[in-house]
């Protein structure tokens, strides 16, 4: 029991990168995303990205180096929360649309009750999108109107039922 307890103790201080096998879990998302559509990643609690799929080139080229976008992005938020000392909420997972309508949900990936980082299922869209307010958003913060609103065609809509679903999946306590 005692060397159970080393070991636990161990494994809350480590880092998810250094506890997961990369390599492997990209392969596994990289086949989850060609099986589903919904893009997926995982992220430690200092707001790295340690794996990554499906993420959508609007957030990388537009949205994240938008300091008025990116800073309500939700790696911005999940970065606060590893550095500052905030908790997250429960173990439910935590949906959020981003200023730019993209819906971003965040499930904890919890050991012995103690956050190692997140499953991140998101930069998809629940229904079609609205292509006036994403013209009014390309203006507003100088984006080039024409690719912008390409990308955003390339956006995967996913229903909300389907994405709960898929998310229920994942949210499974073992």
């Amino acid at each position: 029991a005692y060397r159970s307890r080393l070991f636990i103790q161990g494994l809350m201080n480590e880092q998810l990168k250094n506890i997961l096998d990369l390599p492997t879990m990209q392969e596994m998302l990289d086949s989850l995303w060609r099986a589903t559509g919904i893009p997926l990643g995982i992220i430690d609690m200092q707001g790295e990205v340690l794996v990554e799929t499906g993420w959508q080139e609007l957030c990388r080229q537009y949205h994240c180096k938008n300091p008025d976008v990116g800073q309500r992005c939700l790696l911005n938020w999940v970065s606060n929360q590893g550095t500052d000392g905030c908790e997250l909420p429960g173990r439910e997972a935590v949906e959020f649309i981003c200023e730019s309508g993209l819906v971003n949900i965040a499930l904890p990936i919890l050991f012995e009750d103690h956050y190692l980082g997140l499953l991140f299922i998101g930069q998809l869209l629940y229904e079609p999108p609205n292509v006036e307010h994403f013209r009014e958003q390309a203006a507003r913060c100088e984006f080039d109107p024409a690719v912008y609103l390409k990308l955003i065609a390339d956006v995967p809509v996913v229903p909300r039922e389907k994405a709960q679903e898929f998310l229920a999946f994942h949210a499974i306590q073992v």
